[in-house]
């Protein structure tokens, strides 16, 4: 009796399986969209979609080099540029986004002397960069912006841009900040150390700011922004509250006519994760209600496969409704609209970028 008992439960629980994943299918069926990477207008969906928000977030699946993700910030930026783009944030510290923005009005990477090696490992971000540089002619109607903490490398590349060679007779007060920086020493410091070096020299230089203003003219705010990152977690500890931080202060006060597109990794991407960059930004009054995140989903990551920080959760049955009803290797789909019974999948993102068959680069 007992086994039959069983038997039964099985047959009815896989039958409702079969009738829920019904409305879920025939939905996707009817919202989706096919991504074509050759094509420069595969988001122009996204004015639609976008509607009353402001910030549109990426949540970076896979991999933050894969391939495919740097193709999809080409695409979207070149969309959202069409609609009065405003600023692109980045995972990264204000460093990097400095060197970032000199690269995208110069034909040179000057400011790499002596860190080759270092930034070769950013070749992905390079090459859509120049296709950007391309479209606008080197001068793009928008600023990237970091917001996370800052690397070692990046921060002693654009003190060296911004002060090559000077004068210390004429720099005294700013001559200690300088060297500190302009020392390669501290390449050798663990993440958390250089944390406690970097915050000692913006203590240092806010303290003598009226003297360093003087002796550093028209190159003071770009110091100043460079030592003053409020965001000085290592990397394995929880960044998410100083990037939301830092980002809110960024739109602060918030261009309402203009939008808004950070790129980040998907463990900080998801709203329903209260601990999440993402939905800590939604609670401040400038961006409430006004975010619109997608998240990417790699169906078969090669060499690891990895599921977004919320999809994971999921029914394998709900996943394989994604799976059948991505028509392409890149489908993108509207979940904002969703059956009652079916709501919940959204608050992992109101758009899902469903991936197949992604791998590294050799």
């Amino acid at each position: 009796m007992k086994s039959i008992f069983i038997l039964l439960t099985i047959l009815l629980s896989t039958r409702c399986f079969s009738q829920d994943t019904l409305t879920l299918r025939q939905y996707l069926f009817q919202h989706r969209y096919v991504i074509n990477l050759k094509d420069e207008h595969s988001f122009n969906m996204l004015p639609g979609l976008m509607k009353d928000k402001n910030l549109f977030v990426m949540g970076e699946g896979g991999s933050h080099d894969l391939p495919l993700n740097a193709q999809l910030k080409y695409l979207l930026i070149n969309q959202l540029a069409t609609q009065n783009l405003k600023y692109y944030f980045i995972e990264f510290g204000r460093s990097i986004a400095y060197y970032y923005n000199h690269y995208l009005v110069n034909d040179y990477k000057g400011m790499l002397t002596g860190n080759e090696n270092y930034w070769a490992g950013c070749d992905v971000y390079f090459s859509f960069f120049d296709k950007i540089k391309k479209q606008t002619g080197n001068n793009p109607h928008f600023k990237i912006i970091g917001i996370d903490f800052e690397r070692k490398r990046a921060l002693y590349s654009d003190i060296n841009y911004l002060f090559n060679e000077p004068d210390y007779s004429k720099m005294p007060v700013s001559k200690t900040i300088l060297e500190r920086l302009k020392d390669t020493s501290y390449f050798k410091l663990s993440f958390r150390k250089f944390g406690r070096f970097y915050k000692k020299l913006g203590k240092d230089f806010l303290k003598d700011s009226l003297e360093i203003k003087t002796e550093t003219g028209d190159r003071y705010n770009d110091l100043k922004y460079l030592l003053t990152n409020k965001n000085r977690k290592s990397p394995n500890i929880d960044r998410n509250c100083p990037m939301a931080r830092n980002l809110v202060t960024e739109i602060t006060p918030m261009d309402t006519s203009g939008l808004y597109f950070l790129s980040i990794g998907i463990a900080h991407s998801i709203p329903c994760n209260h601990h999440s960059a993402v939905h800590i930004m939604g609670r401040n009054k400038p961006l409430k209600n006004k975010i619109l995140v997608m998240n990417v989903f790699c169906e078969n990551f090669t060499p690891k496969n990895r599921k977004p920080f919320g999809l994971k959760y999921l029914r394998n049955d709900l996943l394989k409704c994604f799976s059948n009803a991505a028509n392409g290797d890149l489908v993108l789909f509207d979940l904002s609209q969703l059956p009652p019974e079916y709501a919940f999948i959204k608050n992992h993102g109101e758009l899902l970028l469903f991936a197949k068959n992604q791998q590294m680069m050799p």
